[in-house]
């Protein structure tokens, strides 16, 4: 039975075992049109990979980016996501976590 599923925030390293579900939901200020960031990516798509869900069930006012990823085998990660090109806001920074995947 994979772990349950927990969401990732940036800067933070992360532990899961193989078949784990975690979550990044990057939140832009309400009066934005789009989010700040770009969809998150995974560095190694063979240990953690981003996987399809329903978002319709999530409605929200402000705009959100949201990526969920499961941990396919052991090894590490890198989920990035880079700041929109040409944004210019010092109030927010490039999205960046360390997920380690063990077996069980």
């Amino acid at each position: 039975m994979p772990a349950v599923a927990t969401f990732l925030h940036s800067g933070e390293g992360l532990h899961l075992t193989i078949g784990a579900v975690v979550w990044v939901v990057l939140v832009g200020p309400a009066s934005w049109p789009a989010s700040p960031w770009l969809t998150p990516t995974s560095s190694n798509t063979s240990v953690l990979r981003s996987v399809p869900f329903c978002t319709s069930i999530y409605p929200a006012s402000a705009p959100l980016n949201w990526t969920v990823f499961r941990a396919l085998r052991p090894g590490r990660a890198v989920v990035n996501a880079p700041l929109t090109p040409g944004l210019d806001d010092p109030q927010y920074a490039p999205y960046r976590a360390v997920v380690h995947v063990a077996r069980a």
